[in-house]
C-alpha cells in the first residue's frame, strides 16, 4: 500500500506526524481503543486520532446516530436544528461563552478567534507562547518548534514552515511560558498594536506541561487593562474538564477555540465568545459582518448530530474517571521508573501524559526541548512499544473512555517492558 501511495501522495502519505519506517502501519478497522490493520494485526491505540476520539472508535450510540443523519443528508447550504442543540449544549458547558460559531478545524477555530480578535479591536498583532501548537495558520504556527540554534535570549518570531513571509513574523510577540515579568513587559510596550494573546494551558508539545495558574490569572488582569482580547485555545484542553480547562482555571476569556472532541470523529472547529466578542460575526449588524465567515461544510449535520451525541456521552463523572484512569497511568508509571532507578520522568495532566528520558527540572518548552540522547532513547521506547503492538503518539499517551481495565493492564505491562529494555 505504501508503494501505491509513493505513486499519488507527496511521500506516500497525508499526515506525516507519526509516520512509520519503513512504512506506515495502514487500519483497516477499528473499534473501542484498538485498531485493526490490512494484515488483521490488532493495535492498542493511545493516540486516537491525535486526541479528537474521546470515546474511542465506533462508538455505538454516536454509529446510530450518524447512521440515521447519513440518510437524511449530510450536508445542506441552509440551517439544520443540529447546529443549534450542539451550540446549547458547549455553551451551557462554557457559561462565559454566549454563542459559537462553527468551522471545520481546529486551526480553522484558532485562525477565526484571531481575525475576530483584530476585527473587534481593530490591532493587528497577536502574542504566543514559545513552542506551542495552535494549528498550521501561518501567525499561530509561529515559534511552534524553534531548535536550540534558533534560540535567543528571550523568545523571538521563528518561522514553522519554509517560505512563511517576514510581515506575518513581524505580528507575533512571542512570550515564555509562566515568566510573568516578561510577559507583563512585552504586552505593555506592544499594547498599541496587540490584538490578542493566544494561550493553551497545557501545551502538548512541551508534554502537557501546565501553565502556572499565577501566569494565566496575570494574563487576563493585564489584558483587561490594556484592551487586548485573550484567546483561550482548548481545541485538545476540553477534554480535561466538563467545562474545559477555563472551567478548572477560573479563567474568564473574550474568545475560545473549540475542536476535536466535539465533533463526534467528524472534522470540526469552533469559536465561542462573549457577546460583545462574538458581534463580529452577525450579519444582522452592519448587513455585511466585520468578520465574514462561513464555509461550504461548516456546521454539517453529520458533525453536529454525531458531535452532540459524544459531548452528552462526555459527563461530569465520565471526564474524572477519565483523568483519574490517567493519574493511575502515571502513578505507575512513575514508579516503575524510580524502581529501576532510570533517567526519566512523565509529565502531563488528566487523560494524557509523555515520559521525558531525563530528570532535570522541566517549566517550559526549551527545558523539555529533547537532546539527541533524549531522541535516542525516545525512538528505542517506541520501538519497543510497537513491538507490543501498542501505538503512541508523538506526544504521549492518549486515552479514550474506552480504555477498561484489561486495555490498562496491556499497556502498564508493555510501557514496563520497554523501560526495562531502554534501561539496559
Amino acid at each position: 500500500m505504501y508503494d501505491r501511495g509513493l505513486k499519488v501522495l507527496p511521500g506516500g502519505v497525508n499526515r506525516v506526524r507519526g509516520f512509520l519506517s519503513p512504512f506506515p502501519i495502514y487500519a483497516e478497522s477499528a473499534e473501542g481503543c484498538w485498531i485493526t490493520d490490512v494484515d488483521g494485526t490488532r493495535w492498542l491505540d493511545c493516540n486516537n486520532n491525535s486526541l479528537s476520539l474521546i470515546h474511542g472508535h465506533a462508538r455505538s450510540e454516536i454509529v446510530d446516530a450518524g447512521r440515521r443523519q447519513l440518510g437524511l443528508g449530510t450536508a445542506m447550504s441552509t440551517p439544520t436544528e443540529s447546529e443549534i442543540g450542539l451550540a446549547e449544549m458547549l455553551c451551557e458547558r462554557l457559561p462565559n461563552m454566549a454563542s459559537i460559531r462553527f468551522f471545520n478545524s481546529g486551526t480553522e477555530a484558532v485562525m477565526f478567534a484571531i481575525k475576530a480578535a483584530r476585527a473587534k479591536t481593530g490591532k493587528s498583532k497577536i502574542a504566543k507562547i514559545e513552542g506551542a501548537y495552535h494549528g498550521l495558520y501561518d501567525f499561530a504556527e509561529t515559534s511552534l518548534d524553534p531548535a536550540p540554534g534558533q534560540w535567543s535570549n528571550e523568545p523571538t518570531a521563528v518561522p514553522y514552515a519554509k517560505g512563511t513571509p517576514k510581515s506575518v513574523l513581524s505580528e507575533v510577540i512571542v512570550l515564555e511560558l509562566n515568566n510573568v515579568e516578561s510577559m507583563v513587559r512585552l504586552l505593555r510596550e506592544n499594547q498599541s498594536d496587540l490584538a490578542a494573546v493566544l494561550v493553551d494551558v497545557l501545551p502538548l508539545t512541551t508534554g502537557t506541561l501546565s501553565m502556572d495558574p499565577d501566569f494565566l490569572r496575570a494574563i487576563r488582569s493585564l489584558t483587561r487593562d490594556l484592551g487586548i482580547m485573550l484567546i483561550m485555545d482548548e481545541v485538545v484542553s476540553f477534554r480535561f474538564g466538563f467545562g474545559g480547562m477555563q472551567g478548572v482555571y477560573g479563567c474568564d476569556p473574550d474568545l475560545t477555540a473549540l475542536g476535536k472532541i466535539i465533533g463526534g470523529g467528524f472534522p470540526v472547529g469552533a469559536v465561542a465568545g462573549t457577546a460583545s466578542a462574538m458581534e463580529v460575526f452577525d450579519h444582522r449588524l452592519t448587513g455585511k459582518p466585520l468578520l465574514p465567515a462561513s464555509g461550504t461544510f461548516t456546521a454539517n449535520p453529520m458533525t453536529m448530530t454525531c458531535g452532540k451525541v459524544a459531548v452528552e456521552l462526555y459527563t461530569a463523572d465520565e471526564c474524572a474517571r477519565l483523568n483519574k484512569l490517567g493519574q493511575d497511568v502515571r502513578d505507575n508509571v512513575d514508579r516503575m521508573i524510580r524502581k529501576l532507578g532510570f533517567e526519566a520522568q512523565t509529565t502531563g495532566y488528566g487523560s494524557v501524559f509523555k515520559i521525558h528520558f531525563n530528570r532535570h527540572p522541566l517549566h517550559n518548552y526549551r527545558d523539555a526541548y529533547p537532546t539527541e540522547d533524549d531522541r535516542k532513547m525516545a525512538a528505542a521506547f517506541t520501538s519497543r512499544m510497537l513491538a507490543r503492538n501498542v501505538l503512541v503518539s508523538p506526544y504521549g499517551f492518549v486515552f479514550s473512555t474506552a480504555h477498561r481495565g484489561s486495555d490498562v493492564d496491556i499497556l502498564l505491562a508493555a510501557i514496563e517492558e520497554a523501560l526495562e529494555a531502554c534501561a539496559s
